[in-house]
C-alpha cells in the first residue's frame, strides 16, 4: 500500500475487510507499524486514512456491506487491498469490477480458504489463470512454524514458537 502510494502520483488505495472493526484493529494498526519504522518519512496517518501529496494521492480504510457503499472511487492507478477476503459480501465485488472499468487497477486480496465460493474461492479456482495466486502453508506462519501436523495428530499441545 505504502509503495503504491509513493510511486503512483495519482495512486489510490482502498482497503477492506468483511467488517469496519477488523479495518481499524487488525489491518490499519499493521499499516501503522510499518509507516513508524520506514526508511523515508511519510505524513502522519490517521486510524484508516493516510494523504501523501494530495487529494489524488490517497488511501483509506472502511467497510461496507452495500455495494453502493464502495463505489465513486476512481483513479488513474488504484490498488485495492481486500483482508479477510472469503468474508466480504459479494456484492462488494460487483462495485469492485466498476471501479476496474478506468484506470489501471489492481486488486491483493488475503484471507483464508474457509468458504467454497465467492471471489476469493474463484480466484485460485475458477479464474484462476487471471489472478497471481501465492499460497502459505499454515505451518510458514509465525504461529505455527516450526511446528508439523503431526505434533497436533498426537495429540501435542499448541504453543507459540519462541
Amino acid at each position: 500500500m505504502l509503495w503504491w502510494l509513493a510511486r503512483c502520483r495519482e495512486g489510490i488505495v482502498l482497503t477492506t475487510s468483511p467488517t469496519q472493526r477488523q479495518v481499524k484493529t487488525q489491518l490499519w494498526p499493521k499499516i501503522h507499524r510499518v509507516v513508524e519504522h520506514a526508511k523515508v518519512p511519510y505524513p502522519p496517518l490517521k486510524t484508516t486514512e493516510c494523504k501523501l501529496r494530495n487529494d489524488s494521492n490517497f488511501a483509506i480504510g472502511f467497510s461496507t456491506n452495500q455495494a453502493k457503499n464502495f463505489q465513486g472511487y476512481h483513479g488513474k492507478y488504484v490498488l485495492i487491498v481486500a483482508d479477510e477476503t472469503p468474508g466480504i459480501e459479494s456484492g462488494i465485488w460487483d462495485a469492485i469490477a466498476g471501479t476496474k472499468a478506468g484506470g489501471k487497477v489492481h486488486i491483493a486480496m488475503a484471507g483464508n480458504p474457509t468458504t467454497p465460493s465467492g471471489a476469493f474461492f474463484d480466484a485460485f479456482h475458477l479464474e484462476r489463470d487471471l489472478w497471481n495466486c501465492v499460497s502459505i502453508d499454515a505451518f510458514d506462519s509465525p504461529n505455527l512454524r516450526g511446528l508439523s501436523l503431526g505434533a497436533f495428530a498426537n495429540g501435542a499441545e499448541r504453543s507459540r514458537p519462541a
